[in-house]
Formats: C-alpha cells, structure tokens, sequence
C-alpha cells in the first residue's frame, strides 16, 4: 500500500474535490493533483496535513507483499479497462491467496480500506472473498463488506470462473451474494 494511493482512494471514496482537499490541508490544488498522480512526493508535513484533512489515520503495517482489497479492486479495475476480464479474476484469485496466507490482525488490516466500486457482479465478489477470509479466522467484516451482500444479479460469476460451480462446494459468503464460485478455485491463485 502506498501512501498517495491510501490518500488518493480515500479522497476518492469521500467524494470530495481536489480544491476542497487542498484548502483544508493548506496546500495549492495543483500540489495536491501532482502528488496523486505520483510526479511529486509529498514531504511527511505535507502527508501529516492530507490525513488530518482527510480524518485519517495511517497504519504502518509489515505486509509481506501482500496487496489490500483496495489496491486489489485497482488491480481488477486496471484490467477489465484494459478489457482482460480473466486478469480481473486472476487478481481476484491473488487477493483471495493473500487474504488467506495472512495472520488474523493482516487480515484485518488488509481488508479495512474498502475498494472503490466496480460493478454489481465484481463488488460482490470482492466483498464475498473478504468476508469468507475474514470468517475463516473469527473476524467480523468491515462495513463495506456487508453493505454489498445483495447487490449482484444473481446468479453471477466471472469470465475465468470454472463452471458450473456445484453450489455445495460454494462457500456460504459467495452463495449468499449469487457469486459461483467453488472453494477449491479458491485454494491459490
């Protein structure tokens, strides 16, 4: 996770202009577009003034490579732009592997920026890959998670996706959102 990318998405996700941002940080509009386009590093005061405008509070935390489910709808966003749907559900696949290679409290971490929205069909089942991992450890989902349960016309799954999915094999999380997809598809990306 980056920071510009925490700030970026966040901004984002708030709906809140650049302009309205940069005032409330102190900083020029134009400085604040640079930096979230990555051709300026902000200074730590200027990131300091960002998160306080923002209402945000930024966690270091060691991830081992691993993406979060907000850098992970990025991903899938880039590809199905891209018009690479199967690289979407690869992604998919690679943030259900690390989701499930990490501890309970990475879990956690990773999965608490929510992802920004893509489609019924692929917020479901992002969300549906969160929850079934965070289940899986005893851990309750975010918020976003359980805001997306009946979003998707169902039945759904993505182009990638082996069919037809035995639905006694599908995790309750995805059954629950129209998502067919079997757990062992799931075991690693």
């Amino acid at each position: 996770m980056t920071v510009v990318g925490a700030l970026r998405r966040t901004r984002a996700r708030s709906r809140r202009t650049l302009a309205a941002v940069a005032a409330r940080a102190g900083i020029t509009e134009s400085n604040l577009s640079v930096i979230e386009h990555d051709r300026r590093s902000p200074t730590s005061a200027t990131i300091d003034r960002l998160t306080a405008a923002l209402g945000i509070t930024l966690i270091p935390a060691a991830t081992g490579g691993r993406n979060t489910v907000a850098e992970a709808g990025e991903h899938i966003t880039t590809a199905l732009t891209a018009g690479d749907p199967e690289r979407a559900y690869r992604a998919v696949l690679q943030l259900a592997d690390d989701l499930g290679t990490a501890g309970p409290y990475l879990r956690l971490l990773l999965a608490a920026e929510a992802p920004a929205t893509i489609g019924p069909g692929w917020d479901a089942l992002i969300a549906a890959v969160t929850d079934w991992r965070l289940q899986q450890v005893g851990l309750p989902s975010p918020d976003w998670v359980l805001d997306t349960v009946d979003d998707t016309p169902a039945p759904w799954a993505p182009p990638g996706a082996i069919l037809p999915a035995r639905p006694d094999h599908v995790p309750e999380p995805f059954r629950r959102r129209g998502i067919l997809i079997e757990e062992g598809e799931l075991a690693s990306a």
